[in-house]
């Protein structure tokens, strides 16, 4: 940086300090004079004018470079006079977004339009990165005093110098280097962990020993020396892809240095979907969808996997089709013609079964499934083809493996090692981490005085630029869709960035957004908005049709207009930054999700899910959006600390919160979501659920070893399914031998056993459980399973072929991804066919696909290809509220039983029919998507053993309110029976017209009422509470506060779920009534220090100082628009909504009827209301202390139920009654939770 760019960078701070201070008080419209602008400069140059290389001497000078790079703008109605920074602007844009249509056009049609955004809140800090201190000779010196040999330290050397003439590198960089490289001196396996912020260079201190240690095994060994020296593992496709193409340019800067000396390059490789099988298959893919196939291009195909690697560049590498022909694995960008050849790449699978490169990239789940592959295995550096072993393994984002899919990895990365049988040099690179090296020596199973974990000391730290953090609360009153909210943020922030191409700002501004949902339904309704917004059909081309005149951002382009502009719909700024408002700015809109990977090239807004959120380098993103609050702490931070910046970038995180749950209080706590602490990360190695299928994968490694020298293949594939084919026939029939040894050899169970043990790092205590107890025990089901599918071909003993579960070796004991839930109860959804053409089904978990398909639903989820592609289940709609649907009309299912739910009359029982396939229609093009429906979940419990009957201490706390705690575990041979179903689908149907339609949809099968649902058996507890008879009669002084408290809790209650205002099916609005008139009381209470029941009577007789009218217009006050060429402002619809419903005597009737339940004593008829709140506080509390105790709990794991619903008859819990609390897990089968809170 110039010493005047330093200057102005200084300036820049210090305005934007003071306009921080305003900002973060809500006050948006505040500016600075010229007078302070110049004082603020003066003071600045005061300081740094001095200083050698500063040409800019004056605060007009300033001000011009300033405004120049547009950074700082005038913004007052005579020139000269009011000042704002971009950042400053940028908030209050934000601040005042509306949703403006092409209706809203001219010069006030923005007035009709809604409020987007009710409140915000805004934080202005300095970046933070380690200090670049130690110069590039100090650091080789201190590297080549502890490398393992000279030519390690000649390329670490070589590597150091081709970063530039005057490098440094920060301290904990050359610490780490110096660490990983003296630990290959050592016969024991070590981890050490390199932990600092993203962006802050931790990828330079993990390949500068790696390829340094590369380099010196190629020369050393011999020319024609090949084995796989470094496994670089990773949790996701999208990192795997970047870090790929990062670690190929650096390993170039050796090339000079290893030809020199008569040797090849460095040779690198992936292994995972992406990568084809062969030259064929990568034009060709795998079935009707294609799978593995690369893009087509003019001259052949597009690589999956990396693009060009030279500076500013980022063109598409392509394998042309004339190489392809010479089977030769090269690649050339098609922008700069740029080489990849095939002695630094292998692009196929077919080259990787013969030739292994230097550093491999896979995933876990590579590595889980191909463990046990005589034919590719040795890439793993394991079996006879691997000519040694692999030395050193890579783990990014080593912060994200926690829960059960961070224990799953702690005991693959086990197993692997067993199978690799020497030590292993694990390398870590994660966000800062409390007990950093411990959780890093739990996760590799290295000793905990073998894992270091290396990360910058906070004097090594140094504040540069600045970040700009905001939290856009959506206005509720508006009745806008918070999506809508999201959407125009991102029109708007795209253009606070600096326009693609000009780069006004000098890089302090970056070019590109991303913008992160966590469902990929909202994902696909995102994208596709985001499209029409900026005026772009769904295959991203510009649509004259039905936007001649751009995109929503050409609404807001300045008019002569001082009120528009005030109000902050002209978007002044964005058009001095270079962006044009016109019908030639549309933004370029990409998405990134697991079934639409790669980022694709000049995007200005990318859609993103998590594929996208793992530590992905790009230097031009300068402003991340969540949409909602994040659900998982270390995602965010991933999203929000992008990679690959400049450290001069001052970018902006902005999170798009409702009014509502979660977001709530992530709006009230904003300060720690935008600088959340990662706690001690919970590694769940101890759940039996994550032992039993670790067991079964290491039960599957030991019989790939007891069948070596069988024909070339895998024993995961062997144990998918039958075959015909020869060979495969020869492996089963082996495999089954080896199987049955296990199963009546002594002496084989014993070394079955050990191989065991000191596979998944267990004692003898740990395993036997394992081998014998329920639920899945190795030896008495999974093994007996598996011989008899070998020995039969997967057919019963009807001789009726058993259903196959596609790449899934024994699905019922271990799921076939290492991440995916256990025998989870899935269906299929049809799709309509798309342009003609069939579609492939889709699987999804039951409770989702009910959930996302409950009839009247709209969904993307599935909708890929175009903006018209919506998803569906509804009839043709009749006239009346409630309208059967035949089941068979919907889907396919098969009828699971009868069971019984709660009803005003009593127990009803229904006939219960289980979704196999549910059949989807394309959504009707006048139906919004918007239109939203819920299934009416019913719930039923059946015990039908007694469990385990907990002693309870006599003098615990709790002992007045739990009389009995139960234990119901597959463990135990003691399940539940978990049955969710429900009878109908609460629709509201909403038109383009601006009608909509409330439907209740009932099911029936043969004329009959039916319901919809699943069964599972899962391990469950339940709480017995000895509550106070009665409970009403309990709560003291009916002027207490509790009391005061429960009767406002009843009054809201009532009034959304009570009989009270029956003729209003929108609960919203009847919550909106409810405050309304609780606002009126208390003000006519306050104002006359009478009763509330005095304040009803006088409200009633229009005696109170505010009418419910007055009051309703008091709350939803707006400012008056003075101009006189206004249309008119008008009225919000739920102002008007409202107001039409007090215009109605019975509603307002009702109200009154409501209200008294704030004064009435509480008597016996609100017992039954009180103890299910009663219920409900207790469950709460408890839970809460199950997931404080047990921390490496999910919480969204479990389900809690007040009641079982009605009892069974033979259920053993049947003539108990009382009232109770069942939390329960929601996979089937034993996932470990409730097994963790009864340890």
């Amino acid at each position: 940086m110039s010493a005047d760019d330093d200057l102005i960078v200084t300036t820049l701070d210090r305005i934007e300090q003071q306009e921080a201070r305003l900002l973060s008080w809500g006050l948006v419209d505040a500016f600075m004079t010229a007078e302070e602008l110049r004082g603020v400069i003066d003071d600045v140059l005061n300081t740094l004018a001095s200083y050698d290389g500063v040409t800019l001497l004056d605060a007009d000078a300033v001000q011009a470079v300033l405004t120049e790079r547009a950074l700082l703008f005038d913004v007052g109605d005579e020139p000269g006079e009011r000042f704002r920074t971009r950042m400053a602007e940028g908030v209050r844009l934000l601040f005042r977004l509306r949703q403006l249509f092409p209706k809203h056009g001219g010069p006030t049609g923005w007035q009709a339009a809604p409020t987007l955004v009710a409140d915000f809140r805004f934080i202005w800090r300095r970046r933070r990165y380690p200090k670049r201190d130690v110069p590039a000779d100090r650091a080789i010196a201190e590297i080549a005093a502890v490398a393992p040999d000279i030519l390690t330290a000649e390329a670490t050397d070589a590597l150091i110098r081709g970063l530039g003439p005057s490098v440094r590198l920060a301290r904990f960089q050359v610490e780490a280097t110096k660490r990983i490289l003296s630990g290959f001196s050592s016969a024991y396996p070590q981890a050490t962990l390199v932990s600092a912020g993203t962006g802050s260079g931790k990828t330079l201190a993990f390949y500068l020993p790696a390829l340094s240690r590369v380099a010196s095994h190629i020369r050393k060994d011999k020319p024609d020396s090949r084995w796989v020296k470094i496994l670089a593992l990773y949790p996701r496709n999208e990192l795997l892809k970047d870090q790929f193409a990062e670690v190929y340019a650096q390993a170039r800067a050796l090339d000079e240095t290893l030809l020199a000396k008569g040797r090849r390059k460095i040779l690198i490789a992936t292994f995972f979907g992406p990568t084809p099988e062969d030259r064929t298959r990568a034009a060709s893919g795998y079935g009707p969808r294609q799978r593995g196939k690369w893009p087509d291009h003019r001259d052949g195909v597009i690589c999956e996997f990396i693009r060009c690697p030279t500076r500013h560049c980022a063109g598409d590498m392509v394998w042309l089709n004339e190489d392809r022909d010479r089977n030769v694995e090269s690649l050339r960008c098609d922008a700069c013609g740029h080489r990849m050849g095939d002695d630094e790449i292998i692009l196929t699978r077919e080259r990787l079964k013969v030739e292994c490169p230097d550093i491999l990239f896979t995933t876990t789940e590579m590595l889980n499934q191909r463990m046990g592959d005589s034919g590719i295995h040795h890439l793993f550096g394991l079996g006879s083809k691997a000519e040694r072993p692999v030395e050193m393994m890579l783990l990014d984002e080593v912060h994200t493996y926690s829960g059960q899919s961070g224990a799953q990895v702690a005991f693959l990365l086990r197993r692997w090692r067993t199978l690799l049988k020497r030590g292993v040099s694990y390398v870590g690179l994660s966000a800062t981490l409390r007990d950093g090296a411990g959780f890093f020596s739990r996760l590799t199973g290295v000793n905990e005085l073998s894992s270091v974990e290396v990360a910058p000391a906070p004097s090594d730290m140094v504040e540069e630029g600045a970040e700009y953090m905001l939290a856009l609360r959506g206005d509720p009153v508006s009745r806008t869709a918070l999506l809508s909210t999201t959407i125009q943020t991102a029109m708007l922030a795209s253009r606070i960035l600096d326009a693609p191409g000009l780069s006004k700002s000098h890089g302090l501004q970056g070019e590109r957004l991303f913008l992160f949902t966590d469902d990929l339904d909202v994902t696909n309704r995102m994208y596709f908005a985001m499209l029409d917004a900026e005026g772009r059909n769904s295959r991203g081309a510009h649509d004259p049709s039905r936007h001649p005149l751009g995109g929503l951002a050409v609404l807001r382009r300045p008019m002569a207009n001082i009120q528009r502009r005030l109000h902050g719909q002209d978007w002044q700024v964005p058009l001095e930054i270079g962006h044009g408002l016109n019908s030639a700015d549309r933004k370029v809109v990409g998405r990134v999700m697991s079934s639409d990977p790669g980022v694709g090239r000049d995007l200005d807004i990318v859609v993103a899910t998590a594929s996208l959120e793992v530590g992905f380098n790009d230097p031009l993103v300068g402003a991340v959006i969540q949409h909602k609050a994040p659900r998982e702490v270390a995602q965010f931070l991933q999203r929000k600390g992008r990679a690959g910046r400049s450290r001069g970038m001052r970018p902006w995180t902005m999170v798009v919160l409702s009014d509502y749950g979660r977001d709530r209080i992530a709006y009230q706590g904003y300060d720690l979501l935008f600088d959340p602490e990662l706690s001690v990360r919970s590694l769940p190695t101890g759940n039996r659920y994550v032992r039993r299928i670790q067991s079964v994968y290491a039960t599957l490694d030991y019989l790939s070893l007891q069948i070596e020298g069988a024909p070339r293949g895998s024993v995961w594939k062997d144990l998918s399914g039958a075959t015909t084919f020869g060979p495969s026939l020869r492996r089963q029939e082996r495999l089954a031998k080896a199987v049955l040894r296990i199963l009546e050899e002594p002496a084989e169970q014993a070394r079955f056993t050990a191989y065991l043990g000191r596979a998944l790092k267990l004692t003898e205590p740990e395993i036997l459980p394992l081998l014998w107890d329920h639920p899945r025990p190795l030896l008495t089901e999974v093994l007996p399973t598996a011989l008899r599918r070998l020995e039969s071909q997967w057919r019963n003993r009807s001789g009726v072929h058993e259903a196959e579960v596609r790449n899934s070796p024994l699905p019922e004991f271990a799921p076939a991804n290492l991440f995916s839930e256990l025998n989870l109860p899935e269906v299929l959804i049809a799709l309509p066919p798309l342009n003609g053409e069939e579609t492939p089904p889709e699987v999804m978990p039951i409770r989702q696909a009910m959930r996302d398909f409950a009839p009247g639903r709209v969904s993307r989820r599935f909708a890929l290809t175009y903006a018209s592609e919506r998803h569906w289940v509804c009839p043709a709609l009749d006239p009346n509220v409630r309208q059967s649907i035949a089941l068979p009309t919907i889907m396919d299912a098969e009828h699971i039983g009868e069971w019984a739910y709660e009803a005003e009359a009593g127990a009803v029982r229904v006939p219960v029919h289980r979704p196999l396939t549910i059949r989807t229609e394309q959504t009707p093009p006048k139906v919004l998507d918007t239109s939203h429906a819920r299934l009416s979940w019913k719930s039923q419990i059946v015990a039908r053993n007694n469990g385990l009957l907990l002693d309870l201490p006599r003098r615990d706390p709790w002992a007045p309110i739990v009389s009995e705690i139960r234990f119901f575990t597959h463990q135990n041979l003691s399940p539940v029976e978990v049955r969710r179903f429900a009878t109908t689908s609460d629709a509201e149907i909403k038109y383009r017209d601006g009608s909509s339609v409330q439907k209740s949809f009932v099911f029936e099968n043969d004329g009959t009422a039916a319901a919809i649902g699943f069964n599972l058996a899962a391990d469950a507890l339940c709480l017995r509470l000895s509550v106070p008879e009665p409970l009403w009669a309990s709560l003291g002084d009916n002027s207490s506060p509790l009391c005061r408290a429960i009767r406002t809790a009843r009054f809201h209650h009532q009034a959304t779920q009570g009989p009270f205002l029956a003729g209003i099916d929108n609960v919203f609005a009847r919550e909106w009534l409810a405050h309304l008139m609780l606002a009126a009381l208390s003000n006519e209470a306050i104002a006359k220090a009478i009763s509330l029941q005095d304040a009803s009577e006088n409200l009633e007789r229009n005696g109170a100082d505010l009418s419910l009218e007055e009051t309703l217009n008091l709350l939803f006050q707006s400012a008056i628009v003075d101009d006189a060429e206004a249309q008119g402002n008008t009225q919000d619809k739920l102002r008007q909504d409202l107001a039409s419903y007090l215009a109605d005597p019975t509603i307002v009737a009702d109200l009154h009827r409501l209200a008294t339940l704030l004064w009435t004593p509480i008597s016996a008829s609100w017992e039954p209301w009180l103890r299910l709140r009663f219920a409900a506080t207790v469950a709460a509390a408890a839970t809460s202390a199950i997931t404080n105790l047990c921390p490496e709990i999910d919480a969204d794991g479990l389900v809690v139920d007040l009641g079982s619903g009605p009892r069974e008859a033979e259920d053993t819990l049947a003539e108990v009654g009382g009232l109770e609390i069942w939390i329960s897990e929601q996979s089937p089968g034993g996932n470990g939770q409730i097994e963790d809170v009864l340890r």
